[in-house]
């Protein structure tokens, strides 16, 4: 259901006439100091015009645009789907129906940048994306991986949207690390079970960090960071949004994976 501010404009609006907050709260079957306290705010803001207790609309072409603002954003989010379904549905390891060879982890990596711009375009705005990330970090849920490329000659090549675990440990996927190029690979979170490596505490990590690419710097190197974000999902949680996914937005995650091979690695 659309907010009180929002229903309470359409209406005054629509009937072009004057009502007092208690008229229009019993037409919208609201409470009465919740459309009162909307209507004040809409009469600050220049939308309406008071006349003692009564409320009308005040048409202009100013207005009418602000209207057309407002009404879109409202939609927006109202036809948006939940951002947990979402976020768990496409990165959760448990049913990667892309991969059918049962010998492969179900993990995957998510190209984060690429990722923040399919929940920008679902209507989800950055800020709102980059706390709830956050959140399932700290919940151990997800975790990220950092990628530091040095080389002598400027990586150009796109970054894949998606990258399976085999492909990047097995193929390297990044190509031929030679004497003029390097990869590091970082990953911060909780580990899964196909990372090895040395755990850091912050100091040592930073030092570790400043080291290669000062190292980097000094032999003239291009330098190139990528993220990646990974889903370590418990079953209880993401049972319900792979089933939302797989039945509302199966088109959106066979729309990522379909060209998951082609990238120019």
């Amino acid at each position: 259901m659309e907010p009180i501010l929002v229903r309470s404009l359409k209406h005054l609006r629509k009937t072009k006439g004057s009502l007092t907050a208690k008229s229009l709260a019993e037409t919208l079957g609201e409470d009465h100091s919740h459309v009162e306290k909307a209507l004040e705010g809409l009469f600050a803001k220049g939308f309406l015009k008071k006349e003692g207790e009564h409320y009308r609309y005040v048409a202009s072409r100013k207005n009418e645009a602000l209207l057309r603002k407002l009404f879109h954003v409202y939609e927006r989010v109202a036809s948006r789907p939940k951002i947990d379904k979402l976020v768990r549905g496409l990165l959760a390891p448990e049913l990667p129906f892309y991969f059918k060879d049962p010998f492969l982890s179900p993990y995957f990596l998510f190209h984060l940048p690429s990722f923040v711009r399919i929940l920008k375009a679902e209507g989800f705005y950055k800020e709102e994306i980059k706390s709830f990330l956050e959140e399932e970090m700290k919940k151990g849920w997800m975790g990220k991986f950092e990628f530091y490329f040095g080389s002598k000659e400027e990586i150009s090549w796109p970054s894949p949207m998606v990258i399976h675990p085999q492909h990047l440990i097995n193929e390297m996927r990044f190509g031929p690390l030679t004497k003029e190029r390097e990869m590091i690979m970082i990953y911060v979170g909780k580990r899964p079970p196909f990372i090895y490596g040395k755990s850091m505490g912050t100091e040592e990590f930073t030092r570790f960090k400043d080291e290669f690419l000062q190292r980097w710097k000094r032999l003239g190197w291009f330098v190139r960071k990528e993220e990646y974000v990974m889903g370590q999902y418990p079953r209880h949680v993401a049972k319900a949004a792979l089933e939302y996914v797989e039945k509302e937005r199966r088109d959106l995650r066979e729309k990522i994976f379909e060209g998951r091979d082609r990238f120019p690695f």
